[in-house]
């Protein structure tokens, strides 16, 4: 069904008459665990417990149901907390992950979501360090381990705190410095021109170094495909007040793709040969230009 339901042209839709989607996902997750006796769960088969929740998390997380993805994810926490469940098991880390990313989107102080932890952001960073540990002893190596600790940036987009871009932009460098990521790639994005916005007119050197970064990491996403990116779920992570980057960063991508089966949006004909090499040329050309032209100063 999750399957399905993620491959979907509708992706992950959640209505009533859709039969393959997440709603129906959910259902049928809800009724395994209705006809599961209570001598096989959780204790006899915990792995089977966080299996369904994890789908039934994903599904409604990727429809913005974050309250309900954040309760799922907590049932599975329940389970692993509650049970002997070994590090080496998949779906353990994934529960820690996903009660962080959904957490996070829920404890900004713009949710009436009740039952939340004392500090949800605090606690949202406690998770995804967790389920970064947990990859560690399931076998990742640091490059999966950052599957986790990437989401941390949007936690510090939230803190609303004097030094949020600094803290991005150091913990952007030091996930990219092991592995290049669409997600963390955008909010390295956000953060430098963002943190140019806040400079003094006479403060040359950092508004170059900001213009740098918007470059280098505009150069990197015009390696990623689409498949890396999420759009919608990405948009709610940075929240509605930074959404805007997400197509910022994903026209780095696009033009990267000009000329492919997928340009369709991006040009009214197929081009090939020296026109498609103008017209790479000149999209390259503005977007290099607006990152080494980023505006600096001015609030």
């Amino acid at each position: 069904l999750y399957a399905a339901a993620s491959t979907d042209p509708i992706d992950y839709a959640w209505r009533p008459a859709y039969d393959d989607g997440c709603l129906a996902v959910a259902e049928a997750v809800d009724a395994a665990f209705d006809t599961l006796r209570p001598e096989d769960y959780p204790a006899g088969v915990p792995g089977l417990g966080l299996n369904l929740l994890y789908w039934k998390g994903q599904c409604e997380r990727k429809n913005a149901r974050a309250e309900a993805g954040y309760r799922t994810y907590r049932r599975a926490m329940d389970i692993v907390e509650a049970e002997d469940v070994p590090d080496t098991q998949e779906f353990k880390y994934q529960a820690y992950h996903g009660a962080g990313t959904t957490l996070m989107t829920l404890g900004d102080g713009q949710s009436d979501v009740t039952g939340l932890p004392e500090d949800p952001l605090a606690e949202a960073e406690r998770l995804l360090n967790r389920a970064a540990d947990l990859r560690t002893a399931w076998g990742m190596t640091a490059a999966g381990r950052v599957g986790s600790t990437e989401n941390i940036s949007f936690i510090y987009i939230r803190q609303n705190r004097p030094d949020r871009w600094d803290k991005i932009l150091s913990h952007t460098e030091q996930v990219d410095q092991i592995t290049s990521q669409s997600w963390n790639l955008t909010a390295r994005l956000i953060a430098a021109t963002e943190k140019a916005k806040t400079l003094q007119p006479g403060d040359l050197e950092t508004c170059d170094e900001m213009r740098n970064i918007a470059f280098e990491t505009g150069a990197k996403l015009s390696r990623r495909t689409p498949g890396s990116f999420d759009a919608e779920e990405l948009q709610r992570l940075v929240t509605v007040e930074y959404a805007h980057y997400v197509p910022k960063a994903m026209r780095w991508m696009d033009y990267a793709r000009l000329g492919g089966s997928d340009d369709a949006a991006l040009i009214s004909a197929p081009l090939e040969g020296d026109a498609l090499a103008t017209a790479k040329a000149e999209i390259a050309n503005r977007l290099i230009n607006d990152a080494l032209n980023l505006p600096c100063g001015g609030g």
